[in-house]
């Protein structure tokens, strides 16, 4: 079996404080890349950062809130200035809550699709920018859910930001691939 070298690469891990996320970061800190450990809870990616940092790999953390462009953009000046590049972004920030539809508040509706949907759609148009900008062929990662083909009545605001992520993801490859940069 090949083991894949991300030596010299410079990946963004959003939600990489916890979970999935955190799995990613240590991950790709194993395999040779620098990451930036993001995640709105700052002390659980400086945590993921500090135990990255213990294996020898380079991790740096940044809290970010997905939903505010603002903070999305200083996520990847941050990895740019302190790294030098970027070359893979994994959008993995998200979040559920169980909810019927006819409980649910708005507030859980915005807050799920707003973190899940609209921080993706920020995250990817940053950090793509930065490549097209740059000329820097890219990666960008959306992990999603199985619950983006198979509903549950419980989570119907999380299902539909996990299809929203799977069909945006297929139109963002489309558009990014003339700029060398995969979606996934």
């Amino acid at each position: 079996m090949r083991r894949v070298d991300l030596s010299g690469k410079v990946a963004v891990v959003t939600g990489g404080g916890s979970g999935i996320g955190r799995a990613v970061v240590l991950c790709y800190g194993s395999l040779g890349a620098k990451v930036v450990a993001a995640d709105i809870a700052e002390a659980a990616a400086e945590a993921v950062a500090r135990e990255a940092a213990q294996a020898g790999f380079t991790c740096r953390a940044f809290p970010v809130d997905v939903t505010e462009a603002g903070s999305v953009d200083a996520m990847v000046a941050f990895a740019v200035e302190k790294y030098g590049s970027l070359d893979v972004l994994v959008n993995c920030a998200g979040v559920g809550t169980l909810s019927g539809i006819l409980d649910m508040l708005e507030e859980e509706w915005d807050m799920v699709l707003d973190t899940n949907l609209k921080g993706t759609f920020l995250c990817t148009r940053a950090a793509a920018k930065w490549m097209v900008d740059n000329k820097k062929p890219g990666r960008i990662i959306n992990i999603s859910s199985i619950n983006d083909q198979v509903p549950l009545a419980g989570l119907a605001h999380y299902c539909a930001s996990k299809g929203g992520v799977m069909m945006f993801t297929r139109a963002a490859a489309l558009a990014l691939a003339p700029s060398n940069i995969r979606g996934n």
